[in-house]
């Protein structure tokens, strides 16, 4: 099996403190997931892989592209949820969109207006994203993860702040995906423990 993330000897510290120790890693097409108590550096290994955080040692692939000697073409490959929504609160989620259109060289096609208007969001487009809730940052967010039916899709918690459609919505998209993408999936909710993940690991 072709592996679409390929982690060698990865090291990330805070203050001394190390968080991942010299991990490898490797996953293909299919549903992963990543599991561990609060602290152990789940988020990390996420923010790492798509390059928010830089590592102090060890090299990242994604789709066979380093993130640290291409990051440009590595970033297009995938599409990221993070758990974190206080982020880019002065602008509103259209804007948002298009940074992530261009960021990945996509347009905002027909498949994007409809996953805004299945989530429910056709009406907060235009709001700034400081004065939405947190389940419409998520879900704002989530469409941002999905923009350009990415190759590798990292979703951290992807079902805190959802509603039970909402729910189904990205349910429905990770199964349609699973077996021409590559999803990692940090995740407590038990309904999302029970799909059929290719690998487990725990950090």
């Amino acid at each position: 099996m072709e592996s679409s993330v390929m982690v060698r000897g990865l090291q990330k510290s805070y203050k001394n403190k190390s968080v991942i120790n010299g991990m490898d890693y490797e996953a293909g097409h299919g549903i992963h997931l990543i599991k561990g108590k609060n602290g152990s550096g789940k988020s990390t290994f996420l923010k790492l892989l798509c390059g928010i955080e830089g590592a102090d040692y060890g090299t990242i692939e994604i789709s066979g592209y380093c993130i640290n000697k291409q990051p440009e073409m590595s970033k297009k490959q995938f599409g990221y949820m993070p758990a974190d929504v206080d982020m880019f609160l002065h602008i509103n989620p259209q804007k948002l969109f298009e940074i992530v259109c261009l960021a990945k060289q996509v347009p905002f096609d027909d498949k994007c207006s409809e996953l805004v208007t299945a989530l429910s969001l056709d009406e907060f487009t235009k709001s700034k994203f400081e004065d939405l809730s947190f389940g419409t940052k998520r879900k704002v967010f989530l469409v941002c993860a999905l923009i350009g039916e990415p190759s590798v899709l990292l979703l951290d918690e992807p079902t805190n702040g959802l509603d039970e459609d909402s729910f189904a919505v990205l349910t429905k998209y990770i199964s349609e995906r699973q077996d021409s993408a590559t999803i990692l999936i940090v995740t407590h909710n038990d309904n999302l423990l029970s799909l059929n993940y290719k690998s487990i690991t725990e950090l």
